[in-house]
């Protein structure tokens, strides 16, 4: 969701479509995948960063846009 909207919809190919959709949005699965797939691998130790940021500074607000 985008701002209360669906970013993304996965529409089977014979499914009538009621309302048109986002020029953007329209892409086929398997090219969603392709994009997906040729996307660079995690960092493996982007997690254990993180932990170890948490333990420095403490845990996140729970809410992140709220002043500080």
């Amino acid at each position: 969701m985008n701002r209360e909207r669906p970013a993304f919809v996965i529409v089977h190919p014979m499914t009538p479509v009621t309302r048109p959709l986002p020029r953007l949005a329209a892409r086929r699965l398997r090219e969603a995948l392709g994009t997906l797939s040729s996307a660079a691998m995690p960092d493996p130790g982007f997690a254990e960063d993180m932990e170890a940021v948490l333990r420095d500074v403490g845990l996140a607000p729970g809410d992140p846009w709220a002043r500080s």
